[in-house]
């Protein structure tokens, strides 16, 4: 991993993020990475880090977390501002050697870990190859469009996530800033465009398109396409008061072919990456031995995990792309909050791998799963499967198997009326639906006809319409409460209690034997699923 500076992430982060403490730092210390302070289990920091005082709640604590990191050689320590302004902290800074930055009002220390590894050269955020081999970097590209036009700039993909920004942030509105800080055009903003038919406009024309305000302190856009042999890959977006004279407008249609070419160059990167990626996590979840070979080149650990499965929902409109986005943010998500895991994506779902320090510590993954739904900025939210977990790496395609037959309960329940609209679950919280789903696979597999009491009512309610089939189903859900289950149906009680007289004659059905009450009860779960 190449190194950024502290100069460099100022540029970029600066009043959006971080603000440097005092003056006259040194712009050109390096910076290789982010770290939180544990302060549970202090550990060595790594060298040339920033060190997020995520945890340093008063000024001793400050103290002790800034004098570990000039131990340490870590390059910086990142603080919130009410602790930054304190005399014996700044002076604790200055003997230790290490350069003090606060962390802005509003923002998040996820954030901010977030929009650091963005920034640093091939740090785990950064999914395609190096500025050197892709062209131009496209940061850099940003401030020359920026320069060229006079305003604020951002480049985004067609589904408006933030690729790239210029480092004149205080220039920028509302919009622009939260969109950097979120990596992505917040719907409040991108909806009204879509609905204007704004993007439509941009993708057909090879023009700068001028966008006029649309709220109250947001200011007017240029955009124009960004585009490859045909294929729209996002846009670029000007923060302007006017429209672009004549010789801007030049400018940023050249400046947009080179754009767009760095950009191919990193899908294609990102990518192949992916591809690698997926490729080598398929093996470790295969489990066996071959996945622990394959756990041990990639530097994964071996002992207790879990495995999560993230999947778009049946109602998105745009699957393949949905699920795009959610890998990407998957993937960025976890290199800030919980860099251990590992994420891939595999038959339309992206699953994590996520190790624990004890097998029975399943809550961890309920946490990453609620915080990264949370967080992640789009109108669908995913579906999360949460499998049991298991001691070793060997083990772990019991973990996926399990998170698979959650995520198809979960996707089961989004299409039935019926059901909640739950969208996380971990496998013994949907284990009898599991069970179900199992013995209904079993019968597919066996080919098993339907036969019995249950395709005699069938065959008698189609011949004359008598609802015997759902007197049945009413009466072993209300668990033989004949007025509950005459209410369901809407009918006299009398009506239902003759139902069920014929139903047990027409099947020959002993209704008070508890194994033909099971019998039926699951031969009506596997018929109602498959009509």
């Amino acid at each position: 991993m190449g190194s950024a500076t502290i100069g460099r992430l100022l540029d970029r982060l600066g009043y959006t993020l971080l603000r440097a403490v005092e003056d006259g730092l040194d712009r050109s210390a390096p910076v290789d990475g982010v770290c939180f302070y544990d302060l549970l289990e202090p550990t060595p920091l790594p060298p040339r880090t920033l060190v997020l005082g995520n945890v340093a709640a008063d000024t001793d604590l400050a103290v002790r977390m800034i004098k570990e990191a000039g131990r340490d050689g870590a390059t910086g320590v990142v603080l919130r501002d009410r602790l930054s302004a304190e005399d014996e902290i700044r002076s604790a800074a200055r003997q230790a050697g290490v350069i003090l930055l606060d962390l802005v009002r509003g923002a998040s220390w996820l954030q901010l870990a977030s929009m650091i590894n963005s920034v640093l050269p091939g740090a785990a955020l950064d999914v395609g190859p190096s500025a050197d081999q892709n062209g131009p970097d496209l940061f850099d590209l940003a401030d020359t469009i920026a320069h060229l036009t006079g305003g604020p700039v951002t480049i985004e993909d067609l589904g408006s996530v933030i690729v790239a920004y210029s480092a004149d942030q205080h220039q920028a509105d509302v919009a622009r800033q939260e969109s950097v800080l979120g990596h992505q055009v917040p719907s409040e903003y991108s909806a009204p465009l879509v609905e204007a038919g704004v993007f439509a406009s941009i993708y057909a024309s090879a023009e700068p398109v001028f966008v006029p305000s649309i709220a109250p302190g947001v200011r007017p856009r240029v955009a124009i396409r960004l585009e490859v042999g045909g294929e729209v890959l996002g846009s670029i977006w000007v923060v302007v008061d006017k429209p672009l004279n004549q010789h801007q407008r030049r400018a940023l249609c050249e400046a947009a072919g080179v754009v767009s070419l760095s950009l191919l160059r990193r899908r294609t990167g990102a990518d192949a990456a992916r591809r690698i990626r997926s490729e080598q996590m398929a093996v470790v979840l295969d489990g066996g031995p071959g996945g622990r070979d394959a756990a041990l080149r990639i530097g994964f650990p071996l002992g207790s995990l879990v495995v999560l499965a993230f999947a778009v929902p049946p109602e998105s409109a745009h699957p393949a792309a949905d699920l795009e986005r959610l890998a990407s943010s998957v993937q960025m998500y976890l290199s800030a909050a919980h860099p251990s895991a590992r994420s891939a994506v595999l038959d339309e779902t992206v699953y994590v791998v996520q190790p624990l320090r004890e097998p029975d510590q399943p809550k961890i993954a309920v946490e990453l799963a609620e915080e990264f739904s949370r967080r992640i900025r789009t109108l669908i939210k995913p579906l999360v499967g949460i499998g049991s977990p298991v001691s070793n790496i060997e083990r772990v395609h019991r973990s996926r198997t399990d998170a698979d037959a959650v995520l198809r309960v979960l996707a089961d329940r989004c299409r039935s009326p019926r059901s909640s609209a739950q969208r996380i679950a971990t496998v013994d919280r949907v284990h009898t639906e599991i069970l179900l789903h199992r013995f209904r696979d079993h019968l597919v597999r066996a080919d098993e006809p339907l036969r019995g009491p249950l395709l005699s009512l069938i065959e008698y309610d189609a011949a004359h319409d008598a609802g015997l089939v759902d007197t049945l189903e009413a009466w072993l859900e209300s668990f033989g409460d004949v007025l509950g289950a005459s209410r369901a149906l809407h009918i006299h009680k009398n009506t239902f209690r003759y139902r069920l007289r014929r139903l047990t004659e027409i099947a020959g059905v002993d209704l008070g034997d508890p194994d033909t009450r099971l019998g039926l009860m699951l031969q009506l779960r596997v018929y109602r699923s498959e009509i």
